[in-house]
């Protein structure tokens, strides 16, 4: 059993300590609900909330991606939380957890990549081929097919994972404070050199390649859509200009932007965000952690950055389900609320059906 000093295990400021704990917790809380209501959102539709509407690719990997952030937001929330907890670095949750949560953020990093992009690139082949929304196949296929994409997600980022688990082990250390000492666990990396190959292997074959995938293929999917909206920008006011040459009179022709030229818009930048978010909240993690393997950082700057590094990924997790589910028609939760509170409200006052009668539409003489 080594020996050391307190004093060298405290890294973070209390300050800082405190400020990321008033942040955590409602980025934790709020992520957890999120997710929970993305899955409950999609396996429990309500009233007139069509589920079918949403294709089956797209509806595994919302559920998919919501399972890998609450697994992120868990594991992640815990161990931060943990850390600045106290004024040391020591390891304050179990053994156990020092070698597990490494593995359990791993696997929920790699799943969340991959439904990253199975969800740019299905969103890019439903505008490419104009199809439509709706789901051709059964439910039953639905399912299986869902089944099947989680299986192989999942399966894919347990297998590529597994030798993080033999990554970190816990080390008993006696601390020394003034003229007391107390027993207390560190958690260490076993062989520096193996981490070292396994996180490089997994960023450059697995991360990096979907990273790209995500990026460039929203970056081709606002390309299309712009060129769509210019298009049909540039029709509408042809023909706009020509109705107002063929009237008489000099009134000046009011251009009014069409409606499905301001929703390519709000898409366009709805695409971009997703492309800042993930390159704000995911990119510096992986980079730092690789800068972190290669090069022997000891200042506590670098302690400092590594918490707002992680912080980072919570906000990002937690943000997934207002980007990727609730911004979506089918799945508003604004939507879902009215018509909760609609079938309420007409329940009690259910009165039997009146049979009405229709007139026909047409001109009408005295």
């Amino acid at each position: 059993m080594s020996v050391a000093f307190e004093e060298d295990f405290i890294v973070l400021q209390e300050e800082f300590r405190q400020v990321i704990q008033v942040i955590a917790w409602p980025i934790i809380i709020v992520g957890i609900l999120a997710n929970v209501g993305v899955v409950v959102r999609i396996a429990i539709p309500q009233g007139t909330t069509n589920r079918s509407n949403l294709r089956p690719l797209y509806r595994s990997s919302l559920v998919s991606l919501a399972a890998a952030d609450l697994l992120m937001l868990t594991t992640t929330g815990t161990n931060v939380l943990a850390n600045v907890s106290g004024r040391t670095h020591l390891w304050k949750l179990p053994s156990s957890a020092c070698s597990l949560i490494p593995f359990l953020q791993t696997v929920a990093m790699i799943v969340a990549s991959l439904n990253l992009a199975f969800v740019a690139t299905d969103r890019f082949q439903a505008i490419r081929a104009q199809v439509p929304t709706s789901s051709s196949k059964s439910s039953s296929s639905s399912v299986g097919f869902l089944v099947a994409t989680l299986l192989f997600t999942w399966g894919v980022a347990l297998g590529s994972s597994y030798p993080v688990l033999n990554i970190y082990n816990t080390e008993a250390v006696t601390i020394i404070n003034n003229s007391t000492a107390y027993s207390a666990m560190l958690c260490l990396v076993s062989d520096r050199q193996f981490v070292t190959t396994i996180y490089t292997a997994l960023f450059t074959v697995i991360f990096l390649p979907l990273a790209a995938v995500f990026i460039v293929v929203y970056i081709l999917l606002a390309l299309n859509i712009h060129r769509k909206k210019i298009g049909n920008s540039i029709a509408s006011e042809s023909t706009i200009t020509s109705t107002s040459v063929s009237n008489s009179g000099p009134r000046p022709a009011k251009k009014k932007i069409p409606k499905h030229v301001m929703r390519k818009r709000r898409t366009v930048r709805v695409i971009l965000t997703l492309i800042g978010v993930f390159v704000l909240c995911r990119m510096p993690q992986w980079s730092f952690l690789l800068v972190k393997l290669y090069l022997k950082v000891s200042h506590k700057f670098w302690w400092h950055l590594q918490v707002v590094l992680t912080l980072l990924s919570l906000i990002n997790a937690a943000v997934h389900p207002f980007l990727y589910a609730f911004l979506n028609e089918a799945l508003s939760l604004v939507s879902w609320v009215n018509s909760l509170c609609l079938k309420k409200t007409t329940e009690p006052n259910s009165v039997p059906e009146i049979i009405s009668i229709k007139i026909p539409r047409g001109p009408y003489v005295n």
